[in-house]
């Protein structure tokens, strides 16, 4: 089977990015918008621009609200609120290296901003620059250690860089602030299986699908860790489900095709290979190698259609 899918919630990195990256924006308290309010000390017309530049950036609608956020920007480069909210619309849009250079002026004018410093983190991540990330990743949790997301993120970004003790420990910390976050177990279930406890990431991964049905990359790693403990019934059910949620990801069609590679059940590997051409044709012929070598090296009846 493929690696283990490590999925970090909120940082979106390895799927749709603008379904996705809403949660940027309403996924917890501290990661929404920062509105303006009218206290007299702002011109009432780039208060209104901010705040409804925020409702787009709610609606995924990440240029346009960048555009606007840019306007108020140029008018008043002081409001920290608005060039954090530009930032977060960068960070959702990949442009990384701007958003770090908006954000860094966030914390010119308020070093305390936690969100600025996670959101630092997040786009480091996203350049895979893991030590950097490390670093504003720590600060956050330093400045808002009841903060679940920073703290779940500070884990995984210990797991990329190998530290699978440290890793569990913020991953477990993200859990009791938040007992319900479907990610922190997705991802405290990844650092486990690094770790060689197979049965504790299954159980993991179980609460993970349990707290959130939508959940395709919990149900591939569940599918993972269960063949590998030898419930292959268990685990294909896990994979089928996987690709019924996400019909086009190429990591648990490699997966589901692997499971039925191994039940005997060729004409519906070959029906998985092919869907999976149409994505990832590398993947796929890897797939057909490891068919025809079970059953052509290892059967000779068998022929290749």
């Amino acid at each position: 089977m493929r690696n283990l899918y490590f999925f970090l919630l909120v940082i979106i990195l390895f799927s749709a990015v603008n379904a996705q990256n809403q949660q940027l924006f309403s996924d917890k308290k501290v990661r929404a918008p920062q509105l303006l309010k009218n206290d007299g000390s702002l011109p009432l017309d780039l208060i209104e621009l901010n705040n409804l530049a925020v409702e787009k950036g709610l609606e995924g609608k990440f240029k346009e609200a960048a555009a606007d956020f840019r306007q108020i920007i140029a008018k008043d480069a002081g409001i920290y609120q608005t060039q954090y909210n530009l930032g977060r619309c960068l960070v959702a849009l990949g442009q990384n290296d701007e958003a770090i250079e908006v954000l860094n002026n966030v914390i010119k004018i308020k070093p305390d901003h936690a969100d600025a410093q996670a959101s630092i983190g997040e786009a480091y991540y996203q350049k895979r620059m893991f030590a950097e990330s490390l670093a504003y990743f720590r600060r956050a949790v330093e400045l808002d250690p009841t903060d679940a997301v920073s703290g779940n993120n500070l884990g995984v970004v210990l797991y990329q860089l190998n530290n699978f003790k440290e890793s569990l420990k913020y991953l477990n910390i993200a859990i009791e602030l938040q007992p319900n976050y479907a990610g922190a177990y997705c991802n405290r279930g990844a650092t486990m299986y690094a770790m060689g406890k197979k049965k504790e990431a299954a159980a993991d991964f179980r609460k993970a699908v349990a707290l959130d049905p939508k959940f395709a990359e919990s149900f591939n790693n569940l599918g993972v860790v269960l063949g590998e403990i030898g419930k292959k019934e268990e685990s294909h059910q896990a994979f089928l489900e996987a690709v019924r949620l996400r019909p086009n990801w190429s990591d648990a069609m490699y997966n589901l095709a692997l499971s039925y590679i191994q039940r005997g059940e060729r004409d519906l590997a070959r029906e998985q290979l092919d869907a999976l051409s149409h994505y990832d044709s590398g993947l796929a012929e890897k797939g057909r190698q490891y068919l025809w070598q079970k059953y052509v090296v290892n059967a000779s009846s068998f022929k290749e259609k």
